[in-house]
């Protein structure tokens, strides 16, 4: 998930990064000011006073936890359920 994330907002260089809310979740708009700019979303959970973090992201309104959720049951499935199979695909990426 950090490395979707990184990789999101670094495809995007140096443009402005606006915060526009927070509360579960925090919202950012990325790209050029008209209407082809990307909407971030990150799905955050207090972690104690002040302090939040950020449990999925989502981008082009999809989860990055439930693309990986997918993924990975896909292969367990095609595996017959072998977890080793599953560790060697995730070690390959």
């Amino acid at each position: 998930m950090t490395t979707d994330c990184v990789r999101q907002i670094t495809e995007h260089g140096t443009e402005t990064l606006k915060l526009l809310g927070i509360d579960k979740f925090a919202t950012a708009r990325l790209g050029p000011e008209d209407f082809s700019k990307k909407i971030i979303t990150w799905h955050l959970r207090s972690a104690g006073p002040e302090l939040w973090v950020a449990i999925d992201m989502l981008a082009d309104g999809r989860s990055i936890v439930l693309s990986a959720h997918d993924e990975y049951s896909a292969i367990l499935q095609a595996q017959n359920g072998d977890i080793d199979a599953l560790i060697a695909a995730l070690q390959r990426q």
